[in-house]
């Protein structure tokens, strides 16, 4: 696949990491996706209930917070990704 640099960006941003993905990215590969959907973590992109529980009952409701953001950040760069992909699709089918 051909990733637009800026979606490149954001993801490696978002995963400083994770070098393995980031070499994906650059070479077009399509288990982009399925790495970031693997890494949504929670229910669905979420935070699981557990952790919200434990994140307020320790009082670290800043750390939910940026858990929520986190969450949030990547379910959009995984849409972005199936955009990405069904765009890309539609040229070649």
């Amino acid at each position: 696949m051909d990733y637009p640099q800026d979606f490149i960006d954001r993801v490696k941003q978002e995963y400083p990491d994770w070098h393995d993905l980031h070499a994906c990215l650059d070479r077009g590969d399509d288990i982009v996706g399925i790495s970031i959907d693997s890494n949504l973590g929670g229910v669905r992109g979420g935070i699981s209930p557990s952790k919200v529980l434990e994140l307020i009952d320790r009082g670290q409701v800043l750390k939910l917070r940026e858990k929520a953001a986190a969450s949030i950040r990547r379910l959009k760069l995984l849409n972005e990704w199936r955009e990405i992909r069904d765009s890309q699709t539609e040229k070649v089918g």
